[in-house]
């Protein structure tokens, strides 16, 4: 278990297939893995080709017990070719709760990104019930790809592997900005304000909101899947 760390000013380039802030990767475990009340603070991370998983606090968590609560990743700058790009984690099973992200990511290749979690469920076989509940991102994503799957909470909740799984998104808003040229944008991105691709079908949102203007046609999710989703709200007047 990590608890009560604060670091600061931490630089990584693409060296290894998961960087983390605190952690690089969870392995599954009967045993419970915590990351509670932990700051990264200034990290800057610059990846190039590869399978790269990134995550501003876990690259990479396996371990379905896993909680990341009140944890924060303040000011940074990610860019990214070929990666899974997550505020908090990059790739996740973990339940994670009050944490919340700020910063720029700038992606100019193929990958998946989201304000808190890049990746959820993809390749992984089981049984499981992971969720979000009242986090928030201020995430400002820059797309220069053509292929990405880019969402301002998270990029995609998938299920390659047809696990049965419940995923919940609660409680939560982005406040952040996704932009990109409509040069820079195909029409293979698939781009959304809370989640940018759900091809799920055990799938809530509840109570969360966006107040991010998005790129021409892009809208709350895209979906193969129809979520369950309720007090969703999108483009919120502040004013």
């Amino acid at each position: 278990n990590v608890r009560n760390l604060h670091l600061e000013n931490i630089s990584y380039a693409s060296v290894a297939q998961y960087v983390g802030g605190l952690v690089a990767y969870f392995s599954y475990t009967s045993n419970p893995n915590i990351i509670e009340n932990c700051t990264v603070d200034k990290i800057t991370y610059t990846g190039s080709t590869g399978a790269t998983y990134f995550g501003g606090i876990a690259g990479f968590s396996a371990a379905a017990d896993a909680t990341i609560s009140k944890c924060s990743v303040l000011r940074m700058n990610v860019s990214s070719q070929t990666a899974n790009v997550g505020g908090i984690v990059g790739a996740s099973l973990a339940n994670i709760r009050e944490c919340y992200t700020e910063g720029s990511f700038t992606i100019s290749g193929t990958g998946t990104v989201g304000g808190i979690v890049a990746t959820v469920g993809k390749g992984f076989a089981g049984s499981y019930n992971p969720e979000i509940h009242n986090c928030f991102s201020t995430v400002n994503i820059k797309v220069q790809a053509k292929e990405i799957t880019a969402g301002g909470i998270i990029g995609v909740v998938d299920n390659i592997a047809k696990n049965t799984f419940k995923y919940v998104l609660q409680t939560s808003y982005f406040a952040g900005s996704i932009s990109g040229s409509s040069s820079s944008i195909g029409m293979n991105a698939t781009i959304g304000s809370l989640v940018g691709t759900i091809n799920s079908t055990n799938v809530q949102i509840t109570d969360s909101f966006s107040l991010a203007t998005l790129p021409s046609g892009k809208s709350l999710y895209n979906t193969t899947k129809t979520p369950k989703a309720t007090k969703v709200y999108d483009n919120i007047s502040t004013s």
